[in-house]
């Protein structure tokens, strides 16, 4: 994937709303190309979520508690993935601490 930065700065502007919420909840930005974006968690970098635009669909993958596997979802539009990313980052945020 010759489109990658080496430094991380979002490639794609679609994913900007991800962005915003990613960095309100402590998450960096450790990949980012034309059509992904991966981040992980400051401290914790087995935890990843991992946003990927593919002709039709969004696949959205985000970590397991207390698990090292990630879990994979398809969605038709962004708003609706990142209605579900949004959900499960305050899900993991209100739980942890």
């Amino acid at each position: 994937m010759a489109d990658k930065l080496n430094v991380c700065s979002l490639l794609n502007s679609e994913f900007t709303i991800f962005n915003d919420l990613m960095l309100e909840f402590d998450w960096k930005l450790n990949e980012s190309y034309i059509d992904r974006v991966v981040y992980v968690k400051s401290g914790n970098e087995l935890d990843t979520f991992d946003i990927k635009l593919n002709s039709n669909t969004i696949c959205v993958s985000i970590p397991l508690k207390n698990c090292d596997f990630l879990y994979s979802v398809k969605f038709n539009d962004l708003d609706s993935a990142f209605e579900y990313v949004k959900k499960h980052i305050i899900d993991l945020h209100s739980t942890s601490g």
